[in-house]
């Protein structure tokens, strides 16, 4: 790549992008490297900066993107999930942030990268967000969605309950109608009548 002749451009800056560097031939165009507002670097053709058709990385249209998003029901499961991943007054961050788990940064800075995967992975209002390793955080690599029946079976606190040799998991009990949900839980001495494993909240 051969810098061009007589374009001194760079530190010039236009819009929200500021070039870094001297134009240089790539493709039979004329490129430079240029930094935008929001700290991005990005690679464009420099006719296209200087004409005002790229006037920033592409940052301003995700802001608008989330402004517009900003209702969505994922919007508010984004929300709480950075929230008791990040905050410690967060009534379950020991079971989270106070473990290590860690929201991404792809999904962490940005809720347009979070909502995509969302919708490409066929979200709706009836499947939660499900981290496939407890241990681990909340990343494309480790997150799917299910059901909530599914998501309660991989929680590190779920609850079980024997019946003889059987044991199952307490809210499996309750949706076969073997344990009366409301007794269980108001009443201490039906509770009492189960052989039970995990602390029951």
């Amino acid at each position: 790549m051969k810098n061009t002749k007589n374009k001194n451009v760079n530190g010039q800056k236009y819009n929200r992008l500021t070039i870094m560097s001297d134009p240089y031939r790539k493709n039979n165009r004329t490129y430079v490297q240029a930094q935008c507002d929001c700290t991005n670097v990005i690679e464009a053709q420099l006719y296209k900066i200087q004409s005002n058709h790229t006037q920033g990385c592409g940052c301003e249209k995700q802001k608008l993107r989330t402004h517009n998003l900003s209702k969505h029901p994922l919007y508010r499961i984004w929300e709480a999930m950075k929230y008791r991943c990040n905050n410690s007054n967060a009534s379950n961050y020991l079971n989270y942030g106070g473990r290590g788990i860690r929201v991404c940064e792809n999904w962490s800075t940005n809720f347009v990268n979070f909502y995509d995967w969302a919708m490409q992975n066929n979200w709706n209002k009836d499947l939660e967000i499900d981290r496939i390793q407890n241990d681990l955080g909340y990343s494309e690599n480790n997150c799917r969605l299910v059901s909530a029946k599914d998501n309660a079976r991989n929680r590190r606190n779920i609850k079980y309950v024997s019946f003889g040799t059987i044991l199952m998991p307490l809210f499996e009990a309750i949706e076969l109608g073997m344990i009366n949900k409301n007794k269980f839980y108001k009443n201490e001495n039906y509770r009492n009548s189960f052989t039970l494993f995990g602390d029951i909240a």
